[in-house]
């Protein structure tokens, strides 16, 4: 099965490239861990300071695209230089934040009437709370897209030009593939989110603040690791679409 074979050929890939995807990763890891440790959250949530925290959260949000960027041009292109050189990339960082939204956007509009019509079927809902069909009906609905659309971003970050909506039709023979690698990963994340949970649980209860902090370092840089093997894999699918192409 060509899943299997992608996800083991990048798991593989990421073993031993090791120390380029460390490079990648690791600033990240450190930076998520300072903006959610509960000291800057303190400090930063003051009224005054808001807008810093704010600004600190657009930067994050950044560094991920950076990352995902990274990546993809390090397992399409073997670039392996400039991860962070602030006059690199920028072309791609915000074509890839325009076209995500470009993508989210669109997905949200043609989902409204159909969502509306599920609502209006199995009753309305709360701020928070929505009936469990209305929810089942949004994750199919937002997958659909993802799996029409994810092609692009490959592309994207690489520099290439797309015509974003006529991947729905190009991304024939491959839907499987990226729905099989959407499903796996997020199996691993959500048992990854339940052991963190356990483990950050065990060491506050017993007060090991240090251990703690040692941990969701280690913790955050294991997740991003998987992230980074979810869009290693992305990036192989569409090396072997243009291929097959």
């Amino acid at each position: 099965m060509i899943a299997l074979e992608i996800f083991k050929s990048q798991f593989i890939h990421l073993i031993q490239n090791f120390k380029e995807f460390f490079k990648i990763l690791f600033p990240l890891a450190l930076f998520a861990v300072l903006l959610t440790s509960d000291f800057l959250v303190n400090i930063l949530m003051h009224s005054d300071r808001f807008v810093i925290w704010v600004i600190l959260r657009i930067v994050y949000i950044l560094f991920i695209v950076r990352v995902i960027i990274n990546i993809h041009r390090l397992i399409i292109l073997n670039e392996a230089f400039d991860y962070y050189a602030l006059n690199k990339r920028l072309k791609e960082t915000l074509l890839y934040i325009c076209y995500g939204i470009l993508g989210f956007v669109v997905t949200f509009v043609v989902f409204l009437p159909f969502g509306a019509v599920v609502l209006t079927m199995y009753g309305g809902a709360g701020f928070f709370s929505y009936p469990i069909q209305f929810k089942i009906f949004t994750g199919i609905f937002f997958t659909l897209s993802y799996i029409f659309l994810i092609l692009n971003f490959p592309m994207i970050s690489t520099g290439k030009k797309i015509k974003f909506f006529k991947m729905i039709k190009l991304s024939k023979g491959f839907r499987l593939t990226l729905l099989l690698q959407l499903i796996v990963f997020s199996i691993i994340a959500f048992v990854m989110n339940f052991f963190s949970g356990f483990v950050f649980g065990f060491t506050l209860v017993l007060s090991m603040h240090f251990v703690t902090i040692m941990l969701n370092i280690i913790l955050t840089f294991f997740n991003l690791l998987i992230m980074a093997w979810s869009i290693s894999c992305i990036s192989k699918t569409y090396m072997l679409w243009k291929k097959a192409r």
